[in-house]
Formats: C-alpha cells, structure tokens, sequence
C-alpha cells in the first residue's frame, strides 16, 4: 500500500466521514424540527388558504387579489414546510372563497384573519373560546384583554400602523378531528407577517404543546413587520 494510501485511510476518511454524519445528523434535526413546528398529519395533502381582497378589475376580467401581508406570510412559511418535507406541495393555495369543501378535511393552514378570510372565520367560529382566544374583525380577544393594531398619534403618520398584533393557532382541525389546523392571522396587515415570523422563528413553537395559541406584538417600521414578541400564549393537551 502506498504512503499516499495510507494517509488517506488513517488520515482524511475519517475526518470526511464525521463531517459527512455532522452533516446529515444537521439536515435530521431541522427536517425534525420544522415537522415539530407544524405538526401536520398528511402534509401531502395540505391545503393553504389565503384571505381574499378587493378584485382587480383588468379590464378583460376581474383578478382575485390578496393582501401584501398574507403574501408575505406565505413567502416567510414555505421554506420551512419545504424543510420539514420535501416532496409538499406549497402551491396548493386557494383564496378563502375558492376552497372546496372536500378540502375542510385536510390538513389546513390558514392565512388572514377572519375579516378577510371566511375559512378562518368559520374555524374561530367552531373553536370558540377553546384556546383561550379568538379573533372577531381587528380584535383578537382574550378572555382578559383586547389586541388591536394601532397608529401613534404622536406621529407625523398617523394614519399609519404603528404597532401591530399578530395571531397564531395550532391545534385539531374542527371540521376533521384527524388532520390539524393552523391559523396565521393578525388585527391587520403587518400581525399576519408577524405570527408567520413567529411561527417559523422561534424555537418555542416546537416545544410548546401540540395544542398551542400565541398573540405577537409587532412594531412596524416603514412598512417591515419587526421581529414579533410574544405576548401571549395558551396550551392545550
């Protein structure tokens, strides 16, 4: 056997070998994770549904539209469903009056809140207060407390959104107790952007119960959800 032989076996393999189990034993753990934050039964079989807005007349026919912060929501959440398994299909998304109703069964994930989206509303309205939690127009209501996304009145902008609140559920879904429901939601806009950042950014997600709702607070700088802080949360079983 050659010396240069030699040094390769004794030398390089093993080191590449350990670098390549670091490397697959890093891939299993965010693949866990990220299956930990969602939690879905069938993610084959997902279906996203996203809150519908004004349509936009294009002159030859009227364009379904969504709002920017669902959309945005929808580009923070894909990479991480995309870890959690590789072969979901995240573009099987629906605009929440588009949804057919075979698909209540599935596993869903729901983006917007009930004002815009009537799938979230009918979901809130079979869940009740069972979470603690629910959402009715801006407000995402407590038992104890009322969360609405506000303006500075201090502010040359006023009328703009200043702090907002987002919405997060994870639990069974009612129309199917088999498959599980996600709710990303918030009083306006930029909360929908922030419980999509909370929902993929922070470790308590995995941690949290199977059964789990959070309230984000997120300010808003010149457009740009900032990086939401928990401000509630609720656990199940």
């Amino acid at each position: 056997m050659s010396e240069f032989l030699s040094w390769l076996i004794a030398g390089v393999l093993p080191g590449l070998c350990v670098s390549a189990a670091a490397w697959a034993a890093s891939g299993f753990y965010t693949r866990l994770s990220s299956r930990r934050r969602w939690r879905l039964k069938t993610p084959s079989e997902v279906s996203i549904c996203l809150s519908v807005s004004l349509p936009v007349d294009t002159g030859a026919y009227l364009r379904p539209a969504t709002g920017i912060g669902q959309a945005k929501a929808l580009a923070i959440i894909a990479p991480s469903l995309v870890k959690a398994w590789r072969s979901i299909d995240v573009q099987n998304v629906f605009f929440s009056d588009d949804l057919p109703g075979q698909y209540y069964e599935a596993d869903l994930i729901l983006i917007g809140g009930p004002k815009t989206n009537a799938v979230t509303a009918r979901a809130l309205e079979e869940l009740g207060m069972s979470l603690g939690v629910t959402q009715k127009e801006s407000q995402i209501i407590t038992d104890k407390q009322i969360f609405e996304g506000y303006t500075d009145p201090n502010s040359v902008e006023s009328n703009i959104v200043q702090t907002d609140y987002g919405l997060i559920v994870r639990t069974q879904n009612p129309f199917q107790k088999s498959r599980r429901l996600i709710i990303i939601s918030g009083s306006h806009t930029y909360g929908t952007v922030g419980a999509a950042r909370f929902i993929v950014e922070d470790k308590s997600m995995m941690k949290n119960a199977s059964e789990v709702a959070v309230i984000v607070e997120t300010r808003v700088e010149r457009g740009h959800a900032l990086r939401p802080q928990q401000v509630w949360s609720s656990h199940g079983s």
